[in-house]
């Protein structure tokens, strides 16, 4: 055998025995996920005080509305996100969570509460139909946070976290995605001046924004997807994602991203998060 064939011999059987220790999943070619020709929209109800949603779209046999539904009831439906699907290609099964703050939910105590409603939404799929079920998982009260009448409210998230706030409040609140019974409020870094965006990445990482001109000094907190700190910039900075636009309307502005940020050291390990309260 000459050295080139050995060569090639080598080189041949390297690349089979890599592709052998590669999972089934990265060998096949790329499947859509079963309802990837399906879309739901959402409609507001008078007063914010319902969210009805609607399924429409094509499977592979079919097309239409094969769906709706209605959440609520709420106090006012401020803010809603879905978090990424999981599929069960087997059994053609899309499992998505919603979440709806109501800022003004009424407490006990009479007071208008920032309360998280988490859904949970399955589309059984198959070639001619989507079998589509949305059920309440659980209200979450928001510690540390108040709603009411004009309170605009900030929602983002990741795989791990949403990240809950109120302008008439100098902090955000973390809810972490698995334990719901668990928020993890923010450190205030700027204790004069309240929320005024929050914002994330296509990463997951997490920007909430503190005041700016009017609202008082600027400032604000950054977060990576597994909740560590990426810092504080001492200004007003966002984050922009794929599929929404960033809307300045309403923004604090800066001229300028903070010098003293402005370098490179070497890498330190984050410090492991410690959610707190209930």
């Amino acid at each position: 055998m000459s050295v080139s064939r050995l060569q090639r011999a080598l080189i041949i059987t390297a690349f089979l025995a890599a592709l052998a220790a590669l999972p089934i999943s990265a060998l096949a070619t790329t499947t859509p996920p079963p309802d990837a020709g399906l879309y739901t929209s959402y409609a507001l109800g008078t007063d914010y005080q319902t969210v009805t949603w609607t399924v429409c779209g094509t499977t592979q046999t079919t097309e239409g509305c094969y769906g709706s539904g209605t959440l609520g009831p709420f106090g006012h439906a401020a803010a809603l996100i879905e978090s990424s699907p999981v599929v069960d290609f087997a059994t053609g099964t899309v499992v998505r969570y919603i979440y709806v703050a109501d800022n003004a939910s009424v407490s006990v105590s009479g007071d208008l509460d920032v309360t998280l409603y988490v859904y949970k939404k399955v589309d059984v799929v198959s070639s001619s139909s989507d079998a589509i079920t949305v059920t309440l998982v659980k209200p979450v009260l928001v510690h540390g946070l108040r709603g009411g009448a004009g309170t605009s409210t900030y929602m983002a998230g990741n795989e791990n976290y949403i990240y809950v706030a109120t302008n008439i409040y100098p902090w955000a609140v973390r809810v972490q995605r698995t334990n719901l019974t668990h928020q993890v409020q923010t450190a205030q870094a700027t204790p004069q001046a309240d929320v005024t965006a929050i914002t994330s990445d296509y990463y997951g990482n997490v920007t909430v924004t503190f005041g700016g001109p009017p609202n008082g000094t600027a400032g604000s907190l950054q977060f990576d997807i597994n909740g560590n700190s990426l810092g504080t910039p001492t200004t007003n900075v966002y984050m922009l994602n794929t599929s929404a636009a960033l809307q300045t309307s309403s923004l604090p502005t800066t001229d300028a991203f903070p010098a003293a940020r402005m370098q490179i050291r070497p890498r330190q390990a984050p410090a492991a998060v410690q959610p707190t309260g209930n």
